[in-house]
């Protein structure tokens, strides 16, 4: 029994080890490609579980175009660690992870003419990965789209909450479209 409890605690203790070094790791394998340039994206599976890391790194790092030195964000870490301390500092050094990532210049933009049919554009006021503001200016910029806004949390709206599902199910059952800004509460 005192076997199984020092195992047990010797696993706690590795699995905190790796929680705290992670972060670290990615900092280091970002360095080192900018020294070497290996493949690292192939790497990132590996420092993470599952790999479900690199599920989020094409969105991630195709979101934008500027990469940031390790200076950068060395400072942002240190800002991030105070103004948000649960999870600042953490997310600041994951911000290295897409310095090795390709930037790609914006392809141009096809015309869609005005023979598109409605498109019904729906924006998330919480998203974490797609800003609100994103989804009203697709909306605005897109002929014959509208505009709904859930007020809601997290990626997607559908089918989190009722206003929603009853204003795409509409769309895509009877061909009614809603008001264009049609605003759904959380």
């Amino acid at each position: 029994m005192f076997m199984v409890m020092v195992m047990v605690m010797v696993l706690v203790v590795l699995g905190l080890v790796l929680v705290l070094l992670v972060p670290h790791l990615v900092w280091v394998l970002v360095m080192v490609a900018q020294v070497r340039s290996p493949p690292i994206v192939p790497l990132v599976p590996l420092v993470t579980r599952g790999g479900e890391f690199d599920i989020a790194l094409a969105t991630d790092c195709n979101d934008v175009q500027r990469r940031m030195t390790p200076a950068e964000v060395g400072d942002l870490t240190r800002r991030w660690r105070t103004a948000y301390p649960l999870f600042g500092a953490t997310m600041a050094q994951r911000l290295l992870t897409c310095g090795p990532w390709p930037t790609a210049s914006p392809a141009p933009v096809p015309d869609p003419g005005t023979q598109l049919p409605p498109v019904l554009v729906i924006g998330t006021a919480h998203d974490p990965r797609g800003p609100l503001e994103n989804s009203r200016r697709v909306a605005s910029e897109t002929p014959g789209a509208l505009f709904l806004s859930w007020q809601g949390g997290g990626t997607g709206a559908y089918p989190r909450t009722p206003c929603v599902v009853a204003a795409v199910d509409t769309v895509l059952v009877a061909g009614t479209l809603p008001l264009d800004g049609t605003l759904c509460p959380p």
